[in-house]
């Protein structure tokens, strides 16, 4: 399983350094009628972890729960956001290469090449229905240094309203371009009330975090890799009390960020 893990983080990562800086320079001049689909942001949402980051509390006893919430908020984050930015090759290619339409869908095309590697990224849009874009992401090339060698391998997909209110984005292990190994979706109202659904799923194993705005009101579940327990974490961030449940325990605090009974 860790080894799994490792070789699909290890694709993510590589994937950025080929093409975080490969695009080119020159600007996409606006396109007359049938313009392309509105690109969308491959992390539209984020966890609100403003109270914790504006809290100075002190590294005390007193504060041990709120510190441990503090700690698993920030888990749950980085896994959410770290997987769902892959997106971002999209987002970078899409911006600076100026697509091509046929039979209702827009194609964009771009190669990297360095040394004796060569990369393209294919990626297109497509509206399915009304309002909702089909977006894919297909990689082809080799990379040597890496062992790493690919035929059209559809490395993400997603399903979105053009608006942005809702959608999902999959991602897809070079192992099997048929079954998804993350998802990130969310269903958004406003900047105070969203809901965000993200999960990594692997040999009937599965990693999550699931996360609700309302308001001032935070619910947030987590199974992190590092464990199988559910971790339930709970805050407002007007009255700043709270409390987090790893499953044995639950643990609150007051509005000062201290203990208080349950």
């Amino acid at each position: 399983m860790r080894a799994y893990l490792s070789n699909s983080i290890l694709y993510l990562c590589l994937l950025f350094i080929l093409f975080a800086t490969a695009c080119s320079d020159d600007s996409t001049s606006a396109l007359d009628d049938g313009d392309p689909p509105q690109v969308p942001d491959s992390v539209p949402m984020e966890i609100d972890k403003t109270m914790f980051e504006e809290a100075d509390t002190p590294f005390e006893e007193e504060y041990e729960g709120f510190l441990m919430a503090n700690s698993l908020v920030d888990a749950a984050s980085s896994m959410l956001v770290g997987f769902a930015n892959s997106g971002n090759i999209y987002l970078d290619v899409i911006e600076n290469v100026e697509p091509e339409f046929n039979d209702g869908i827009w194609t964009w095309e771009f190669t990297n090449r360095q040394g004796n590697d060569e990369f393209t990224i294919t990626t297109t849009a497509e509206r399915l229905n009304g309002d909702v874009v089909e977006r894919k992401i297909y990689l082809s090339g080799s990379i040597a240094d890496f062992g790493g060698e690919f035929d059209q391998y559809m490395f993400a997909r997603g399903v979105i309203k053009e608006d942005g209110s809702s959608g999902e984005w999959s991602y897809y292990a070079p192992e099997s371009s048929q079954d998804w190994i993350y998802k990130y979706e969310w269903e958004f109202e406003s900047e105070t009330n969203f809901q965000i659904n993200s999960i990594y799923s692997y040999d009937e194993n599965e990693f999550y975090v699931n996360y609700t705005k309302q308001n001032a009101d935070n619910n947030l579940e987590y199974v992190g890799f590092d464990g199988d327990r559910e971790i339930l974490i709970y805050w407002n961030s007007d009255t700043k009390v709270g409390y987090v449940d790893d499953g044995e325990e639950r643990r609150c605090w007051g509005d000062d960020f201290r203990e208080v009974p349950c």
